[in-house]
């Protein structure tokens, strides 16, 4: 896997998500360090609300 790929680094926290698992200190972290975040990370927030 391509480490420098944010839309596939939110899908696979979106799907870790999805089976119960706190992803939300990854998803700051990922924040934090993304220059472009695209429309995976809306997905993964919106689920975060």
């Amino acid at each position: 896997m391509l480490d420098d790929d944010t839309q596939l680094k939110c899908y696979a926290l979106t799907s870790v998500a999805l089976k119960g698992t706190n992803v939300a200190a990854y998803a700051r972290t990922l924040l934090m360090t993304s220059k472009d975040l695209g429309p995976a990370y809306n997905c993964l927030i919106g689920m975060l609300e």
